[in-house]
């Protein structure tokens, strides 16, 4: 979302990339703002470049600069950078920055050589050759002479040449693709221990050839070389002429084939529960193909069971999204209809039958089945080979491989989370079956279903995904997932190609000029889980440097017994003697399945669940069977009634009008009486409050936005006063609160002598902190009100296995608890009892009728549970207490309570816990 009609804004904040170097600079329209915006540089990565927009950004991670750092930034200015180094934070230009830092150079140099080579190459070109070679010392005595290599290659060289070539483009008013696509259009290699060659795409070469430049780009080229102290050049080949004009062809016919276009309109069915959820996240598509440009956006139109639309021709294309067929006339106008199912595509479908044998008989463009992926295991539809998926007699030309938005190698928006994945997945599949293309002359060809296939694509190169380095988008590892893969090698091996196509595609939300790149394919639909999950061990393993790669290893038949989908499992041997293998699933393993496996000394493991899997790997560390994975398939657990009200998340930004410490000491000086003052809040933002932890937006102030709102329509002088102070000149948001419970209980203060604690959502261990009567929490929190039961029942092991197995997951951002699912549903031990007053939250206490336990709890004191021994004594996994400490020993009382031993395992502690959840009392 880009700014629109800002043209001058303040930077006042940044997000540390890295401990040190350089950091995201974030701007805002004021000193205190409630909306913070990103600069985009006319060209990427350079630090001489000029501003040309500011785009809207969320961060819980943005750090405010001192007053006396702001700089004001408009479009047209130079770019601004943050550079981060020695606890010194330094703002301006590059050149700016440079003489800053001037003092610790030589620190910076021996310390983080890429860094200080980074900002040379902009700042003072003449000290590049002495850094760039200390750079490439650096890494070959930390990583290897081969590791060091690659670096000056592929990262260096080829990232100062796309650079280089980028602003010789641009002085050239080369069209801006030819611009955006230099990324993936240069390659370099080595040609002699000092000298390089840069070689183009014939597109690109033929593009700078058309401007009379190729001179120039060889004149760029050498003088990068002679800036780094080497040899680049240009490479020459006698077949780029022809190959220019062949591409250049290509395009022109694709042109011409989309002259006169009118059906150009999306069908999207919608049969089942699961397809249902994910069709709420259908929007219209962030981009499109190059040979759709001149047409308008998609728009989304969801039809009421009372309309009658017909879509023969229309000028506004759209993606209509039905799930009863007769609210349409026609069908003939949808180039593409597209069923998005549930996989029991025969079972309580039936009303869909109807709808895909009118499909047969009208439609006239392609058909696409869609899986509705469940969110537990794969698509029977994707993971089970054989003939064609089809409805009735209608048989889809290919299926669309929705599971490549669960896999590690997703190249979208690495925030999306699954179902809005899923539905970028479904509408980008449809958008590229739009038009005369090869993709869709080759699905039209032949006859629908006669050989079972697979559509996957991948966009690459955008504002979220990784650009592949090489000249052409390979398939492999951005369009590998647990339905499909191909060897970089041996690209036929698994599944033979039919047909493919390499585009670029505008970005929709962005200027005409932005532009990314794509390859989609159909396939041989010919599943080698065994490859995929070797590639996701790989990566978790390279991630982590943990160890060599793993061996295969035969299965035991029992484990896989317990598997619905044994076919997509791969085993795998380790190198650690407490475990025999590794078994990675494409399904999350039952209680069963994971007894089953410790059994035979195995573990068991999502694909997605990279934190066991990291487990796993780490060798230094010893694995208790049966190993208990984060993600567990748990049977149905109940909501109980009695946790009502147990926990509350923290405040949603949305609900608060938020200020400084200064702001607010200022404002109380001059209308201290009033009763606004007196509502006034800080704002908690760190879960503890030591000198080292506290930051700076800890002194911040919140008050609700609908009372400050309230008060300044009634004329109350005290908001108007603070809104002044705000420079708040637009008009308070109107509209009810999006959480006004959770504010309600946030400024509630906890009666008879509790107190409040709060937890950071989806962090195991738990960290754990207590906040004050005048503090509420940010979102980032839930807070639950109580006694000392509740830090000793929240860091326990008991409480860890609970919230590990039942938070939400997700693959965008971070494991969440939930609520409802993690709060709502713990079965309290009896050593504790929930209060409910009248006049707040829930409260957690111990019972007093045993002293024992009651002595354990009285240890944890304010000032001792957070700063000292729960921080110290607890391991990494949450359970690893030294012999005879204080945790250890509440641990143990609680396993008691349930009636389990010390030594039980963390699935005993489930399994328990599942048993007290399903006979707990309504």
């Amino acid at each position: 979302m880009t700014g629109a009609g800002l043209s001058e804004l303040l930077l006042v904040g940044y997000v540390p990339l890295t401990e040190h170097g350089f950091a995201l600079p974030c701007f805002a329209s004021g000193p205190q703002p409630n909306a913070w915006y990103t600069a985009v540089c006319s060209i990427d990565g350079d630090h001489d470049g000029l501003i040309t927009a500011f785009e809207l950004f969320e961060s819980d991670e943005i750090r405010r600069l001192p007053p006396e750092m702001h700089r004001r930034a408009a479009i047209g200015d130079q770019w601004l950078d943050v550079f981060l180094w020695d606890g010194v934070t330094n703002v301006g230009t590059a050149d700016a920055v440079w003489n800053a830092v001037a003092p610790f150079r030589s620190d910076i140099s021996e310390k983080a050589p890429l860094t200080l080579l980074d900002l040379a190459l902009s700042a003072e070109p003449e000290a590049a050759a002495c850094l760039a070679k200390g750079a490439f010392d650096f890494m070959r005595l930390r990583y290897g002479v081969e590791k060091a290599e690659t670096w000056r290659r592929d990262t260096l060289i080829r990232e100062q040449a796309v650079l280089r070539l980028r602003r010789l483009a641009a002085a050239a008013s080369l069209p801006q693709r030819t611009v955006k696509d230099l990324k993936s259009s240069v390659e370099v290699s080595q040609t002699s221990p000092a000298t390089f060659s840069i070689c183009l795409s014939a597109t690109t070469r033929h593009a700078f050839a058309r401007a009379n430049q190729l001179d120039d780009v060889a004149a760029e080229l050498a003088a990068l070389g002679e800036l780094l102290d080497t040899q680049i050049e240009p490479s020459h080949s006698q077949t780029e002429g022809a190959a220019s004009a062949e591409v250049l062809a290509e395009s022109a016919a694709t042109a011409a084939s989309w002259s006169g276009l009118h059906d150009i309109n999306i069908l999207i069915l919608v049969s089942g529960r699961r397809a249902r959820e994910i069709a709420r996240h259908l929007s219209p598509p962030e981009w499109l193909p190059e040979w759709l440009e001149d047409a308008v956006p998609h728009e989304i139109r969801r039809m009421n069971h009372g309309a009658k639309l017909g879509k023969e021709k229309t000028d506004r294309p759209s993606i209509d999204i039905v799930d009863d067929l007769s609210v349409l006339e026609s069908l003939a106008g949808y180039a593409v209809i597209v069923c998005l199912a549930d996989d029991d595509l025969h079972e309580g479908a039936e009303h869909l039958f109807g709808f895909v044998e009118r499909v047969g008989m009208e439609a006239r463009g392609v058909t696409l089945l869609a899986p509705a992926l469940p969110v537990q295991g794969p698509s029977q539809a994707l993971a089970e080979a054989g003939e064609q998926p089809r409805i009735g007699s209608l048989k889809f030309h290919t299926v669309v491989d929705t599971s490549i938005a669960r896999s590690p190698f997703w190249s979208g928006n690495p925030r999306r989370a699954l179902d809005r994945r899923i539905a970028d997945i479904v509408v980008g599949a449809a958008v590229l079956c739009v038009g005369l293309t090869p993709i869709v002359q080759h699905l039209t060809s032949r006859r629908a279903g006669h050989r079972d296939t697979l559509m996957t694509f991948a966009i690459q190169g955008g504002r979220h995904g990784k650009a592949d380095h090489s000249p052409a988008l390979f398939p492999m590892p951005s369009m590998a997932s647990e339905t499909t893969w191909a060897s970089r090698a041996d690209p036929g091996s698994y599944g033979r190609t039919l047909t493919k196509l390499e585009f670029a595609a505008r970005m929709c939300d962005r200027a005409p000029s932005s532009h990314v790149r794509g390859v989609v394919e159909v396939r041989d639909r010919r599943p080698h889980f065994e490859d995929f999950a070797r590639a996701v061990l790989e990566n978790v393993a390279d991630e982590q440097s943990l160890m060599s790669q793993p061996g295969q290893q035969n299965v035991p038949s029992a484990i896989l017994g317990e598997l619905a989908y044994p076919e997509s499992s791969a085993g795998f041997a380790l190198r650690r003697p407490d475990l025999a293998g590794a078994l990675l699933t494409s399904e999350t393993p039952s209680l069963n399945a994971v007894r089953t496996a410790g059994a035979h000394g195995w573990a068991v493991v999502r694909y997605t669940d990279r934190e066991t899997i990291r487990d796993v790997l780490d060798g230094d560390r010893s694995v208790e069977l049966p190993l208990l994975p984060r993600e567990v398939l748990l049977p149905n657990v109940r909501r109980l009634k009695g946790n009502r009200g147990l926990a509350t998340r923290g405040i949603d930004p949305r609900d608060v009008v938020r200020f400084g410490f200064d702001d607010f000491e200022e404002w109380r000086a001059v209308d201290g009486d009033a009763h606004l003052v007196t509502r006034a809040r800080r704002y908690r933002s760190s879960i503890r409050t030591d000198t080292d932890a506290l930051r700076r937006s800890d002194l911040d102030c919140v008050l609700p936005l609908r009372e400050i709102r309230d008060a300044f329509e009634q004329g109350d002088i005290a908001a108007t006063r603070l809104l002044n102070r705000l420079s708040r000149r637009d008009p308070l948001r109107s509209g009810a609160a999006k959480r006004l419970s959770d504010l309600q209980n946030a400024w509630s203060r906890p009666s008879g002598g509790a107190r409040r604690f709060i937890i950071d959502d989806g962090v195991i261990p738990v960290s754990i902190g207590e906040i004050g009567p005048n503090e509420v929490p940010s979102q980032r929190f839930f807070f639950i009100d109580g006694d000392s039961s509740v830090p000793a029942l929240l860091t326990s092991r008991v409480f860890a296995v609970w919230a590990r197995a039942t938070m939400s997951r997700s693959t965008s951002w971070m494991s969440r608890f939930s609520v409802s699912g993690t709060f709502e549903t713990f079965p309290v031990p009896g050593l504790f009892h929930l209060q409910r007053p009248s006049d707040g939250p829930l409260q957690l206490l111990h019972g007093k009728f045993n002293s024992r336990f009651a002595k354990l709890l009285a240890t944890f004191d304010r000032d001792d549970f957070v700063s000292g021994r729960v921080m110290e004594e607890r391991g990494a996994s949450g359970h690893e207490r030294k012999p005879g400490t204080l945790l250890q020993a509440i641990d143990e009382a609680l396993l008691a309570a349930i009636e389990l031993p010390a030594v039980a395992t963390d699935l005993d502690i489930l399994e328990r816990l599942l048993d007290m959840n399903r006979v707990a009392p309504d």
